[in-house]
């Protein structure tokens, strides 16, 4: 059994780390679109793109002040991530960065991942979030033994469950 679960625990790793390298692939040229810089146009842009983006909840862009001003999935109102410890990060250090297990705008549990726009300054960030209920549909077909359960954590140590389909 602990063969087992070592096996399992190395594919869902790897798994999500691919997540993550496309995640990383993706925003940086989502951050390219002039509908990313402008915002205009760009939730109706992202919500054509998201569908053809599988193991995505969605993806957005956040302003200099926090403020998300384009959202593949509509918002309920208005959303500010500035207090987010991902939104700090990118906008400081310019780079890729990776957020908590936490629940995105759009009310689905996801990890977010956001970069900067490449050009001086910050003028946005570009975030998506990975829908973790794939990776636990994933984790699912590989047929655990009932009462067996598998999470994953952040760099931070926060574990989430993932969901058996």
């Amino acid at each position: 059994m602990q063969a087992d679960a070592l096996r399992l625990a190395r594919i869902v790793a790897r798994v999500h780390e691919e997540q993550i390298d496309g995640a990383r692939r993706l925003l940086a040229t989502l951050a390219q679109l002039p509908e990313s810089r402008l915002a205009d146009g760009c939730s109706a842009r992202y919500a054509t793109l998201l569908p053809g983006y599988d193991g995505y909840a969605n993806i957005g862009v956040a302003g200099p002040d926090g403020a998300v001003v384009c959202s593949a999935l509509p918002l309920r109102g208005p959303v500010n991530v500035a207090d987010r410890r991902w939104f700090d990060l990118a906008v400081r250090t310019r780079t890729f960065a990776m957020g908590e297990h936490e629940l995105e705008p759009g009310d689905r549990g996801a990890v977010l991942y956001p970069v900067p726009y490449p050009s001086g300054g910050t003028q946005a960030v570009v975030f998506a979030a990975l829908d973790l209920d794939r990776l636990g549909r994933l984790v699912g077909a590989a047929g655990l033994p009932p009462g067996w359960s598998v999470a994953v954590s952040d760099q931070g140590g926060a574990a989430r469950a993932l969901p058996r389909a």
